[in-house]
């Protein structure tokens, strides 16, 4: 067997490595921007510029539900899905608008309060740390609270049963 590389491999090193996302993030997101879609319509931000603290307030507030506990977005009107989904799809539709100029430049933080945002940011600072001591893997927060016990389970034992009631 020949011990040259093939050029192939050598070209896709050199370019962004899209297996480094994990493929349940995708999925979320994928999730996260079909529910936007149905809700809204397909790639609305570019029909008309954005404003980017239209956006804002949706992630902190998908943040916060997540940093306190909440792991799904199940409140009224919600889409069933992850926070972490949710914030991860509104992030990047500002990044798509940013990066494509469907955000204006006018856009400023102007009538932003910074002080308000940095007392919310303590308060999430101080849920999460208060929550993150219960030994529950932190990738397990983004799951359906059916899943939490299992993945507890996983903490404590090493082990999960797939049956559902502890047995096999």
């Amino acid at each position: 067997m020949s011990t040259v590389e093939n050029p192939k491999a050598a070209a896709g090193r050199a370019k962004v490595n899209m297996g480094a996302i994990p493929p349940i993030s995708l999925i979320y997101l994928a999730g996260a921007h079909d529910y936007g879609a149905c809700k809204y319509s397909v790639r609305n931000w570019v029909e008309k510029p954005i404003r980017a603290r239209d956006y804002v307030a949706p992630m902190m507030r998908h943040l916060t539900q997540w940093a306190s506990g909440e792991d799904i977005d199940d409140g009224p009107g919600g889409s069933g899905l992850p926070h972490l989904a949710m914030l991860m799809a509104t992030a990047s539709v500002v990044l798509d608008a940013w990066l494509f100029g469907f955000l204006p430049e006018t856009e400023d933080c102007a009538g932003w309060d910074l002080g308000q945002m940095q007392v919310l940011m303590e308060k999430i600072e101080a849920e999460w740390d208060r929550n993150s001591g219960d030994g529950t893997p932190p990738a397990s927060r983004i799951l359906p609270r059916a899943s939490r016990a299992a993945s507890r389970r996983l903490a404590t034992s090493g082990s999960v049963s797939t049956t559902g009631s502890g047995g096999t």
